[in-house]
């Protein structure tokens, strides 16, 4: 509550409010357990792009910058690609998740 709770981030808002946190001194921890186990369903990557995705993306990016996380040039390179891969087709999208990010 003390930053404020959840950003209006379409899909984001638990990015937005770790990002919150890490600017006001919040020291996070992974714990060593695992506490979901999910698997991906049909319609996974149809949810996980489009141009709603990709504005959330660049809100998100703008964030961490204002916050001073990050430089106004990192945010805008790591958006812009970010949000090219999220208006790629969700085949491609695919390919790139399974392929390239794992």
């Amino acid at each position: 509550m003390e930053v404020g709770g959840y950003p209006d981030l379409y899909f984001r808002e638990d990015y937005g409010l770790w990002v919150k946190l890490i600017a006001h001194g919040a020291i996070f921890y992974n714990i060593q357990m695992e506490l979901v186990d999910a698997n991906i369903a049909n319609g996974f990557l149809n949810r996980r792009g489009g141009i709603r995705y990709a504005f959330a993306e660049i809100k998100l990016q703008s964030l961490m910058s204002d916050l001073g996380l990050k430089s106004r040039f990192s945010a805008f390179f790591d958006g812009s690609l970010r949000t090219f891969v999220f208006l790629l087709p969700s085949f491609l999208r695919g390919k790139i998740y399974m392929h390239l990010l794992r």
